[in-house]
């Protein structure tokens, strides 16, 4: 009879671990899919950029909370395209987006200029709150602002997408002085220590990705209480730009 429970409970096992195999596999295949996607969306955006030169884009103004989407390293605006038709569809019409540049530049100039980002759209729409919506790097500039460039007193809701707070070992592998920043232990994580307690009057939702193939160690999106975590097991670090699933999340949040 042991021996025969002992089988029972393997099988039973069974389904549960095809099933994770089955979604380990379809995660991996949607973060290729992702990058494909990132690439093109990226190309397209510079191909196109001498005949519309825009530094801010999607915005308009009105009445809602305005919220305004970072693009990370080594992107641009157009990969926040699918969560902007997602934004819209759900009836968000305040939605903006700024063009970083150079994407190898210091996080530090990549602050400064969400700062004056900032101070543009809260002027144009007559609000004195924005939220925002940072993937990867971006959110790192994001929480510099923040806590440094007096971002705290005009931010309500803070989402950083995959953001390596701790650093990254992939970030030795990359061009650019801001990948230094972003190796753990770096001179400027060490100065940012980024902690919940520093901005009190934001609410943060960090979510990271259990795919993601760029932020190495996976914990290191994870900030301290108050702030909320949101893991997505089966995503990587493009495609939770992409995933209907991450974007109906941001936009729980966002109503909140």
């Amino acid at each position: 009879m042991g021996r025969a429970k002992h089988r029972l409970d393997d099988s039973s096992l069974c389904p549960r671990k095809r099933m994770t195999k089955v979604l380990l596999l379809g995660g991996i295949l949607s973060e290729l899919y992702a990058l494909a996607a990132f690439q093109i969306l990226t190309l397209t955006y510079l191909l196109l950029s001498p005949f519309h030169p825009f530094r801010t884009c999607y915005g308009r103004t009105g009445k809602q909370v305005p919220v305004l989407l970072i693009h990370g390293y080594p992107s641009n605006p157009a990969v926040l395209w699918p969560l902007v038709i997602r934004l819209r569809k759900k009836g968000f019409a305040n939605v903006h987006a700024i063009t970083l540049i150079p994407f190898w530049g210091s996080v530090h100039n990549w602050a400064n200029q969400i700062s004056r980002a900032v101070d543009g759209i809260l002027a144009r729409c007559r609000c004195d709150t924005i939220d925002i919506v940072a993937h990867s790097m971006g959110g790192l500039a994001a929480a510099y602002y923040l806590k440094y460039l007096g971002g705290k007193e005009k931010v309500r809701k803070f989402l950083p997408l995959a953001t390596p707070f701790r650093g990254s070992h992939i970030a030795y592998l990359g061009p650019g002085f801001c990948t230094v920043q972003m190796r753990p232990r770096s001179r400027f994580l060490t100065e940012l220590d980024f902690k919940p307690e520093d901005v009190p009057k934001v609410d943060i939702y960090s979510f990271r990705a259990g795919l993601d193939e760029c932020v190495i160690p996976h914990s290191s999106p994870i900030l301290d209480e108050p702030s909320k975590n949101i893991q997505f097991e089966y995503l990587g670090h493009a495609s939770i730009l992409f995933s209907e699933k991450a974007a109906q999340t941001i936009i729980q949040v966002l109503a909140l």
